[in-house]
């Protein structure tokens, strides 16, 4: 199987045109390549090849991709067609492809160069083919890091987005609400949500005597409580019942250094448990790495465990 990212129009795909395994003499002929989504017989192309050393003795062939061509994600099947003098043809087997989005995972926690710089003897032997497998380890790792910790590293929503919340009675007499991970605040509105009916009041806009308390806060920290101050002139009205209506820009600032770590070291066990133990680049640099299996993922559990949010209830 060969594996192409989207929209890449280089290299260009070539082959060898052979029978019985001898090179094919593509001398006077005229070669064609075709491609047809898996699941279709209507050719995505159907275009003249290049003969790639003329006058084609070795039977080398090339297609140089056209940007229709590779617009499309997808398992795709190809194949040379050579044309012969009366109107003989004669096919190759048909070959899978797969084009990929080249894009990085929405909610990814690490990259894939990072996990590159983990075992570097892998880089060069390194494969699109496994990169792939890599890429869709960080999704699949990524995603549940973020449903065990119960956390917001990054964003569930495209930014600003609005998150509404109710007041309970903890929250009024603390005069403070849990909203999860912010990175920073860009609207507030209190509504009129009390089963009497009583108005209390709004704040459109943010200001230092609604949001967070005074501290001081590393870079990559979000802010996880509103406060409401009491006793000022300004004082915001609480009441059990209302609804908070918290707009702003959802998730960490930044993606915390130790959590990206011990997402990189979960895609490598990950690996080597679900796809292979040896035999491939990436698997017997893991084992000339000498990294430790075990070690990373226990160090990998105690940086989730030491952000998650327990939820009650």
């Amino acid at each position: 199987m060969i594996t192409h990212f989207k929209g890449n129009r280089s290299p260009s795909i070539s082959d060898t045109i052979s029978v019985n395994n001898d090179p094919f003499d593509l001398s006077g002929l005229t070669v064609k390549f075709r491609m047809r989504a898996e699941n279709s017989s209507a050719l995505k192309v159907d275009a003249t090849a290049v003969i790639t050393n003329p006058p084609g003795t070795d039977g080398q062939v090339h297609y140089d991709w056209q940007a229709a061509d590779v617009d499309t994600g997808g398992r795709f099947l190809f194949w040379w067609d050579v044309q012969i003098a009366g109107g003989i043809n004669q096919d190759t087997q048909e070959r899978l492809i797969t084009f990929i989005d080249h894009a990085p995972v929405s909610r990814a926690l690490c990259t894939l160069e990072d996990v590159h710089s983990y075992i570097p003897g892998y880089l060069p032997f390194s494969d699109l083919a496994t990169d792939t497998i890599l890429l869709e380890l960080i999704d699949s790792v990524s995603t549940e890091i973020h449903n065990e910790t119960n956390r917001e590293f990054m964003p569930a929503a495209t930014n600003p987005s609005a998150k509404l919340f109710d007041l309970a009675p903890f929250d009024v007499s603390e005069r403070r609400l849990f909203i999860g991970d912010l990175a920073n605040l860009t609207g507030l509105t209190i509504g009129v949500a009390q089963l009497d009916g009583t108005s209390l009041g709004s704040a459109s806009t943010p200001s230092t005597a609604i949001i967070g308390q005074p501290r001081n806060r590393q870079p990559w920290e979000p802010y996880n409580y509103l406060w409401f101050p009491g006793g000022q002139s300004n004082s915001v009205p609480l009441g059990v019942g209302a609804v908070v209506t918290v707009t702003g820009n959802w998730g960490f600032p930044q993606i915390p250094a130790d959590i990206r770590q011990a997402c990189v070291k979960l895609v490598i066990n990950r690996y080597v448990r679900d796809i292979a133990t040896g035999g491939t680049a990436f698997a017997d640099a893991i084992t000339d790495a000498d990294f430790a299996l075990s070690t990373a993922f226990a160090s990998a559990q105690d940086t989730i465990a030491s952000y998650t949010f327990y939820l009650v209830g």
